[in-house]
């Protein structure tokens, strides 16, 4: 979600919740993932890669939340495809984990978040501070909350139009367009 990373950080986001099912291991392609196992690699995982990315991109602190689910907990016809394994995490904003990804196991993570660690990221890289290019780029965000659908307002005379164009009652085309709603 790039555009709305942007936003966040321009809004000024210091602590960033991020969930995910569980980390999982690709082997060899996207779509073959696997339950991380003890002994796997976390640099194996998505997930390490963008957790600390957004972190060092937004200057921002992230908190990691992993989901875990034991196997022997899965319904039998889904543990092949289980990835809550865990690795929730805790990072700093120049991307450098404070608490390391935890795995198999219901864990509460705790860390002290320093300010001046953001302070300092933004010292030597700060994305929208003197590396941005509002010369070249602007981000627009609208203030107000957004529906994702709205009902264009239909002029009767076009309904009353339509209706007759097709042998139908105008009152019972506007009628049927009300219910819809």
């Amino acid at each position: 979600m790039t555009l709305t990373k942007a936003a966040m950080a321009y809004l000024g986001e210091e602590i960033h919740c991020a969930l995910w099912d569980g980390y999982w291991v690709m082997d060899w392609h996207p779509g073959k993932k696997r339950r991380f196992r003890d002994g796997d690699d976390p640099h194996l995982c998505d997930i390490d890669y963008a957790v600390r990315e957004y972190a060092i991109e937004t200057q921002s602190f992230v908190l990691s939340a992993c989901q875990y689910v034991p196997d022997e907990q899965m319904p039998e016809d889904t543990r092949d495809f289980n990835v809550a394994s865990g690795g929730s995490s805790v990072v700093n904003p120049a991307g450098v984990y404070l608490v390391q990804p935890t795995f198999d196991k219901e864990t509460i993570l705790y860390a002290e978040l320093n300010q001046d660690d953001r302070r300092h990221t933004k010292a030597y890289l700060d994305a929208l501070g003197h590396y941005a290019r509002w010369d070249l780029l602007r981000l627009d965000m609208r203030g107000e909350a957004s529906v994702p659908f709205t009902k264009p307002d239909i002029p009767y005379g076009r309904v009353r139009r339509v209706a007759e164009k097709h042998g139908v009652d105008p009152d019972k085309l506007e009628k049927m367009l009300l219910d819809l709603e």
